[in-house]
C-alpha cells in the first residue's frame, strides 16, 4: 500500500462563494460550494488520483484492501469525510441525525462533523445553538419566519475549530471558508433557508433537534518540537483532529489498527515512505494505510491530522505531554 490522494468532487451550491480558488488555484468551474476531497459514500465516493489505484473509487479499494487500508479496529463504515466548504451567503439553518434515526429512516449514518476555519471576513459567525429549549416556540417561530430571533451566532476567525454535535441546530456563515471533517453519514434536514424556496424537513428536523446542545470552540493543547508543532484540539470516540505545523519534517508510523488522514492547509510539502515520494499541494488529502510502516512529511507547511482514536491511548499520550511539561 502507499499514501492514497483523491480528485476532488465539486458541487454548486447557490450560496457558493470565491474563496475556494485559495486552496484550489486551478479550479475552473463557478458557484462551487463544496468540493469533496475524502469520501467513501455513495453520495460522493472519490476517485484515487495516484499509483496503481488511480482511477479507481475509493469505497472499491477499501472492499479490497480491507483492514490493511482501514486498519483492525474500524469497519469499513467509519471512513471520515473531508470537504471544502465555501459561503458567500448564509447556509440554511439545518441539523443532522444521531445514529438510531439515521439508520432507521434514511439508511445512513450519523454525522458529527467539526469545522476548521480557513478564511473569515470580519464579523464572521456560525450558528449553533437556540436561545431557548421550548421546541413548542421554535416550531411557531419557523413558522412565522422569526427563527432568527432564537438562535445563537458564535464568532469565528481563520484558525478556529468548530466542534457541531449531531442534533446541535447549525449554519456555517457567509463570509468563510471552512474545511468539514465528518462522519461518514449525508443526511441533513434544513430547519429553515431565508426564504430562498427550498424544500424544508421541518417535522425530522424537530425529531432530531436537541435545544440543550451547544457548540464547542476547542482549546488547544500545544507539543513542541525541534522540527515541528502539535496542537491536539478536539478527540472524542467519533474522531480526534489535531493540527501540524511543520518547519523541517515530521515523523511518524502508521498504525495496524486505524488509518490517518492529512490535509495540508497551509504551504506545501512531500511526504516519504518507504516505497516512494508523493508530493502534498497546498489543498490536498492524503488517506494513510493502515499497514504504510514508516512515513515523513517534509516541508513547511499546516497539516490538519484526523483519525478514529484508541481515546483511552490517546489520552495517555496527551497526558504523558502534560507531565513531561
Amino acid at each position: 500500500m502507499y499514501p492514497l490522494k483523491f480528485k476532488p468532487i465539486y458541487t454548486e451550491k447557490i450560496w457558493a462563494g470565491n474563496k475556494l480558488r485559495k486552496v484550489k488555484p486551478s479550479l475552473a468551474e463557478d458557484q462551487i460550494g463544496i468540493s469533496w476531497e475524502l469520501s467513501a459514500h455513495p453520495n460522493a465516493d472519490n476517485v484515487i488520483s495516484n499509483g496503481v489505484y488511480k482511477g479507481i473509487k475509493f469505497s472499491d479499494i477499501i472492499q479490497k484492501e480491507g483492514r490493511k487500508l482501514i486498519g483492525t479496529k474500524l469497519e469499513c463504515n467509519q471512513i471520515l469525510r473531508i470537504a471544502y466548504l465555501d459561503a458567500s451567503q448564509d447556509l440554511s439553518i439545518q441539523v443532522h441525525p444521531y445514529e438510531k434515526y439515521a439508520r432507521e429512516y434514511e439508511k445512513d449514518g450519523e454525522k458529527n462533523e467539526s469545522w476548521y476555519i480557513l478564511e473569515a471576513e470580519e464579523g464572521a459567525y456560525v450558528v449553533a445553538g437556540t436561545t431557548t429549549t421550548d421546541k413548542e416556540l421554535l416550531k411557531q417561530a419557523v413558522k412565522n419566519g422569526t427563527l432568527e430571533n432564537y438562535i445563537i451566532k458564535v464568532p469565528v476567525k481563520k484558525g478556529d475549530f468548530v466542534i457541531i454535535k449531531a442534533g446541535l441546530l447549525h449554519a456555517l456563515g457567509k463570509g468563510i471558508l471552512a474545511i468539514e471533517v465528518g462522519q461518514n453519514g449525508d443526511t441533513t434536514y434544513r430547519l429553515y433557508d431565508y426564504n430562498r424556496g427550498r424544500k424544508l424537513d421541518i417535522e425530522k428536523s424537530f425529531d432530531v433537534l436537541n435545544t440543550n446542545l451547544r457548540c464547542k470552540k476547542p482549546v488547544y493543547l500545544s507539543a513542541n518540537f525541534s522540527d515541528y508543532t502539535k496542537h491536539y484540539c478536539f478527540f472524542d470516540k467519533e474522531y480526534a483532529l489535531e493540527l501540524i505545523d511543520i518547519n523541517k519534517e515530521y515523523k511518524n508510523i502508521s498504525d495496524p489498527e486505524r488509518y490517518f488522514v492529512y490535509t495540508c492547509v497551509e504551504g506545501n510539502c512531500k511526504i516519504e515512505y518507504d516505497l516512494g515520494i508523493e508530493e502534498v499541494f497546498l489543498g490536498e488529502t492524503v488517506f494513510i494505510p493502515a499497514c504504510l510502516g514508516s512515513y515523513i512529511f517534509k516541508g513547511n507547511c499546516r497539516l490538519i491530522r484526523s483519525y478514529i482514536p484508541d481515546v483511552d491511548k490517546l489520552e495517555s499520550e496527551i497526558l504523558s505531554y502534560v507531565k513531561y511539561k
